[in-house]
């Protein structure tokens, strides 16, 4: 899924940036880039790896002969000099577009040469087939590769610099709008997402969870840090920063508000797809983190309250199971470095604790059907945390293993189909499907 939205997202950019080329010179269009801007669009959609770097290079020349003209006209006279000092800002939208447009198609094949590469490390390296792991370090290389590009652009267009370009500035009032209020409002915001997360009847899986499952805890830690230290700013720095300056500039502030609150959401859809109370949170964190930085001026604003929510979201919960479950805190920790018998162990002490902690009878019903034992035993516990929490997707899923485990493949089946139903993009759901009917 997440490879289908990035690959939309980037005909849209190449259809946006062909386009700019036509209007401004079609005649010198016609003799460099050739096909129309939609042709251009829908075959990189079908072969990027192709197409992309063939556009590029046209791309290249388009620009190359713009420049060229630029420069035989203010020689004969027939143009305004060609001023060789660099801006400020933009000095026409043509360029603040191509400027822009040029950082994401090179961010893209970035994006596509990492991923590859990651895929062929991990066939050697079986340690980088964890989704976590991946998330990690594709994610981080990706991110900082544009920040990186953005900065370039900046040091080679622009004389204000890299943080000034970026509205990383000090306004007005700014212990008021860029500090005290993004603060309330990550704060505002973390609350209200976990209100409505935590009032659902049941779980949605998305791929991000399911990654989550079964990862060591140095590489939680990992992710969490960086999605405390390192995304607030990152994200801020090219989307509330570059992109929004870019695209105010070239269509206004409200244009630029409503486009980077949607593509902010957009891009965080792939980790979250089929937890839809999680995508809508990250549509409203998008809206309201965007609105900070229209009305605040200042790119301070919106990654004060995206660090807020970010340490929010992530602290609390983990604050709420040290302490109400520090047992179940360790076998989560150190999943994979435990054997069964210290699993099973750190399980039943967690439900000393708490004979009513739903996670914890679900895990050990899931360990005793990994180990195929103690299965009646297994399938009561499931039951039980089925009726705490009901309609609980992991958990019927245990229960469908448990009863395929006790050679009941037709109840398991049942429960599986509808699992799959609801949930057709969690691939682990329809193995396991497959699993039971094979049984039958």
């Amino acid at each position: 899924m997440g490879g289908f939205i990035f690959l939309f997202v980037m005909i849209g950019v190449i259809y946006i940036d062909a386009r700019s080329m036509q209007q401004k010179d079609s005649g010198l269009y016609r003799t460099t880039v050739k096909s129309p801007p939609v042709a251009w669009a829908l075959f990189s959609f079908l072969f990027f790896i192709v197409v992309g770097p063939i556009y590029y290079y046209l791309r290249r020349r388009f620009l190359e002969g713009l420049e060229l003209k630029r420069e035989e006209d203010a020689f004969s006279g027939d143009g305004p000099p060609v001023d060789q000092d660099r801006s400020d800002a933009c000095e026409e939208h043509f360029s603040c577009v191509m400027e822009s447009t040029g950082v994401v198609i090179r961010w893209f094949f970035i994006l596509v040469c990492v991923s590859l590469a990651y895929a062929a490390l991990a066939l050697f390296f079986p340690n980088l087939n964890s989704m976590l792991v991946q998330f990690v370090i594709v994610g981080q290389i990706t991110s900082l590769s544009m920040l990186f590009l953005i900065y370039q652009v900046i040091k080679k267009n622009r004389v204000a610099g890299f943080w000034k370009s970026l509205s990383v500035v000090k306004v007005d009032r700014f212990w008021i709008k860029a500090i005290v209020i993004p603060v309330v409002a990550g704060c505002v915001m973390a609350a209200i997402n976990y209100a409505i997360i935590s009032s659902r009847g049941t779980d949605s899986p998305s791929p991000l969870g399911q990654a989550m499952v079964g990862s060591d805890g140095l590489t939680i830690t990992i992710f969490f840090l960086l999605a405390i230290l390192s995304a607030p700013l990152v994200e801020e720095l090219i989307f509330r920063g570059y992109f929004y300056a870019t695209i105010a500039h070239v269509k206004g502030k409200v244009y630029a508000f409503v486009v980077i609150s949607l593509l902010f959401a957009s891009i965080h859809i792939a980790q979250l797809w089929g937890d839809w109370l999680g995508i809508g949170a990250i549509f409203f964190l998008g809206f309201c983190l965007t609105f900070l930085r229209y009305w605040s001026g200042t790119t301070v604003a919106s990654m004060i309250a995206h660090f807020v929510y970010n340490t929010s979201i992530v602290i609390i919960p983990l604050v709420f199971l040290v302490t109400s479950s520090p047992s179940f805190f360790e076998y989560t920790w150190k999943y994979s470095q435990l054997d069964f018998i210290q699993k099973e162990e750190l399980l039943l002490t967690s439900l000393e604790e708490d004979p009513d902690f739903p996670a914890a009878l679900n895990a050990l019903a899931w360990l005793y059907a990994e180990q195929h034992q103690d299965l009646e035993r297994a399938l009561e516990l499931v039951e039980k945390a089925l009726t705490l929490e009901p309609n609980t997707a992991a958990y019927l899923d245990t229960k469908a293993e448990v009863l395929y485990q006790l050679d009941r493949c037709e109840e398991a089946a049942a429960i599986e189909s509808k699992l799959v139903e609801q949930f057709p993009v969690v691939g682990f759901y329809q193995e396991q499907l497959e699993k039971f009917e094979a049984c039958r």
